[in-house]
């Protein structure tokens, strides 16, 4: 216990020292005109970024090979990279995202194990697999929330899959269950009565289990089983079933949402998110080595993989909501492997960047970056100028 401990702390403190960084130079400068995007149709006033909170949880892997080597076993996990305005609640958020990853390596091991003893040397063999993927949700000044996926495959025809999710009070650094979020331990009826409606609503979609009400009332009348089975979004509250739960394998996760504005009276009003103004402004996408960094009052540093080169993510003006997908996309859009969430801010603007170590492939996109505006939500792919390899930024269609 004391090496877990030893090791967490060791890593808490790299990730603090490189959470943001603010340099010297204080007062912005005018953007050089190569990196000057053309101005924003819109004609509404822009929003400007006042906060600035940000997550990043990129993937790492270890395998255990077989003497003649074969791939027996695959273990995925994640690390964290958090800021927000409190220096020490961000600590105490990464600390206990962390040792909630570390719990899960006593299973990897049992997998490993079972994957060495049932190994006979068959030349098809799949490796087992033990994955944890968390993607952020809802990332601001009042709440740090992820939902993830834990898949386990030890052969047959499919993985089994089941459902995370952690939310954090960003104020204090709090680890949230159900009944601290809601105004009265009384308001889990109501919450169970909006889940029970939004169901009806889609039962024709999911084909749902008949009897699957009773499961539900009973997972909301218990005081535990609800602690870990909901996570926020910047639009409403999130409940989700895993497979079988309601419904057959082949539907998947069953996730179902409750707008916030279904919930006055019921949430506290802590956790409903600010008034949202959407900006005007257009993400920027510089190679480290072309962007002045020194123009910018906040800088976050960010390593989704270390060999990577950077990237300098920023805007004219403001824009919200940033996150950024891993996935792989065929030319047509279509993805050919899961794709979750590795990186989350509530913005970026003139004066507030992030540099993100990154790998871009020459050939298919592996990253996608999202954000809102006026104009709605806009989509891109993180790809390279096959003429000079300086970063460009594909429209998803």
């Amino acid at each position: 216990m004391q090496r877990i401990i030893g090791i967490l702390l060791c890593v808490l403190l790299v990730l603090s020292m490189a959470a943001c960084q603010t340099p010297d130079n204080h007062t912005p400068q005018s953007t050089p005109n190569t990196s000057e995007p053309p101005s924003s149709s819109s004609g509404s006033e822009d929003t400007p970024l006042h906060t600035f909170y940000a997550m990043s949880v990129p993937g790492e892997a270890e395998y255990l090979y077989h003497e003649n080597g074969t791939a027996l076993f695959e273990y995925c996990y994640q690390h964290i990279q958090l800021q927000i305005a409190d220096q020490l609640v961000s600590d105490k958020i990464t600390l206990d995202f962390l040792r909630r990853i570390d719990s899960t390596r006593t299973n990897a091991e049992q997998i490993a194990q079972q994957a060495q003893a049932d190994y006979d040397g068959d030349a098809d063999w799949s490796a087992y697999k033990y994955h944890i993927y968390y993607s952020p949700t809802r990332i601001d000044q009042s709440i740090i929330s992820l939902f993830g996926t834990r898949t386990t495959y030890t052969g047959g025809l499919h993985p089994d899959e089941s459902c995370l999710s952690v939310s954090y009070d960003a104020a204090n650094g709090e680890y949230l269950t159900l009944g601290s979020i809601l105004n009265h331990i009384d308001n889990k009826e109501d919450i169970c009565g909006l889940v029970l409606d939004e169901l009806e609503k889609v039962n024709y979609q999911f084909s749902l289990f008949e009897g699957y009400e009773e499961v539900v009332k009973e997972r909301f009348n218990a005081d535990e089983s609800t602690d870990e089975n909901f996570y926020f979004t910047t639009t409403g509250l999130c409940f989700y079933f895993a497979p079988y739960e309601l419904a057959p394998f082949s539907t998947g996760i069953v996730t179902v949402e409750i707008p916030y504005s279904k919930m006055p009276g019921i949430l506290n009003d802590a956790y409903f998110p600010d008034e949202y103004h959407p900006s005007t402004g257009k993400l920027i996408a510089r190679s480290a080595d072309e962007a002045d960094t020194s123009t910018f009052t906040q800088l976050m540093d960010v390593v989704l993989h270390p060999q990577g080169e950077q990237v300098v993510f920023y805007s004219d003006k403001t824009v919200q909501n940033l996150t950024i997908t891993h996935g792989n996309w065929t030319p047509d859009g279509l993805y050919f492997l899961p794709d979750y969430v590795v990186f989350a801010a509530t913005g970026v603007s003139a004066d507030k960047a992030i540099v993100i170590r990154m790998i871009i492939p020459e050939m298919l996109p592996n990253l996608m970056v999202s954000y809102e505006t006026t104009e709605g939500t806009k989509s891109f792919y993180i790809s390279k100028n096959n003429q000079d390899g300086s970063v460009v930024l594909l429209p998803v269609e």
